[in-house]
């Protein structure tokens, strides 16, 4: 969750995400819109990656997030493992509502650069940071 919250990609942007793709910065190629782009790697998301060479699996085999015998999640496996998760969470929440937290913590006036969002019509259905009003 951390990583996905970090880099504000889609879930299987982040299941096929390799070791070999990270070093100073971060090579994503976007399954949904076969954009390429590097993302800087935060401190915050440095520790995040380091964290996930702890988890089950060999870590040096390819991917970053992984099943028990370090392979690659399939999308069916991965959501099966986060049902598990969610029903012992009192929170309700999607996958996909990480991305949307991520986009909308994003710096005022950075959002569309760490979206990777091309218009701001998109960029408004992810960010859902109130708007400030002033006071008298």
């Amino acid at each position: 969750m951390e990583i996905s919250y970090c880099t504000g990609i889609r879930q299987g942007d982040l299941l096929k995400m390799s070791w070999k793709d990270i070093g100073e910065t971060l090579y994503i190629e976007e399954g949904k819109t076969d954009r390429e782009y590097l993302k800087t790697v935060s401190p915050r998301l440095k520790y995040a990656l380091d964290q996930a060479k702890r988890l089950p699996g060999h870590p040096f085999g390819g991917w970053v997030i992984r099943n028990r015998s370090g392979n690659r999640y399939t999308a069916k496996g991965f959501q099966a493992t986060w049902k598990k998760v969610k029903a012992r969470s009192p929170v309700d929440f999607r996958w996909h509502d990480i991305r949307h937290k991520a986009i909308s913590d994003a710096s005022t006036g950075k959002k569309q650069a760490f979206s990777m969002h091309r218009d701001a019509k998109m960029l408004g259905i992810y960010d859902h940071q109130l708007p400030v009003s002033p006071s008298h």
